[in-house]
């Protein structure tokens, strides 16, 4: 849901909710806010994270986006978390 695709057909992201600036690459960060479907393995371990897991939910969309679903589901948070750490996800199709 916040992720837009204008007339012009460019994708946007929106509604960020929370947004912490990192001045250096070495701080961390605890909070766990989020969509959890594109939660990053060290935020479901409750371990302190860096900007990677900005990376890790921008490839969880771009699979989504790619595959018309996403890259770790679960019947619930526990299932959907436990995926996500221990899970592969299916090969994008060609």
């Amino acid at each position: 849901m916040n992720v837009f695709l204008t007339r012009k057909g460019r994708v946007k992201l929106g509604d960020l909710g929370v947004a912490v600036i990192l001045n250096r690459i070495e701080q961390l960060h605890a909070t766990r806010v989020g969509t959890p479907l594109y939660l990053a393995p060290e935020m479901i371990k409750r371990e302190k994270y860096s900007f990677k897991v900005d990376v890790w939910a921008v490839g969880c969309v771009v699979y989504q986006l790619t595959s018309l679903k996403p890259p770790f589901f679960g019947d619930n948070l526990i299932t959907l978390g436990y995926n996500i750490c221990n899970g592969t996800p299916e090969d994008m199709p060609s």
